[in-house]
C-alpha cells in the first residue's frame, strides 16, 4: 500500500483513477451474486417472489441455523420470509374477525 499526496491510500495494482466499471467489478468479485442481484434489481433486495419487503435480519437467522447444526441454502430465507408473512397475514385476518384492531400474540 501506497499514500498519495491527497491523504487516499492506494492498493498495489490500483490507480486512483478508477472507473464505475473498475468499482462494479472489485465488488462483484467481493460480494458474488448478492452483487449482481442489486444491480439487477435497481438496490431493492426484497422477496422477488412476492415483491415484498424482507422482514428478516439474515445474518442473525443464519447464525441462529448454524448454531443448531444446520446450514442455509440460498432460498430459505426467501421461504422463511413468506412463512412470516402468512403468519402475520393469518393473525391480522383473525384480529379483523374479532372486531379489534390491536394484534395480540394469542392472533398468531
Amino acid at each position: 500500500m501506497t499514500a498519495t499526496g491527497d491523504g487516499a491510500v492506494l492498493e498495489a495494482g490500483f490507480s486512483v483513477e478508477r472507473t464505475p466499471d473498475d468499482i462494479s467489478l472489485r465488488l462483484q468479485a467481493i460480494f458474488g451474486i448478492a452483487w449482481q442481484a442489486w444491480i439487477t434489481y435497481g438496490g431493492d433486495m426484497s422477496s422477488e417472489e412476492e415483491g415484498k419487503e424482507t422482514l428478516l435480519i439474515a445474518s442473525k437467522t443464519k447464525a441462529y441455523i448454524k448454531d443448531q447444526g444446520c446450514m442455509v441454502a440460498g432460498d430459505a430465507l426467501d421461504e422463511l420470509n413468506r412463512k412470516v408473512y402468512e403468519l402475520i397475514n393469518n393473525a391480522v385476518k383473525r384480529t379483523k374477525e374479532n372486531k379489534r384492531t390491536t394484534l395480540r400474540g394469542h392472533d398468531f
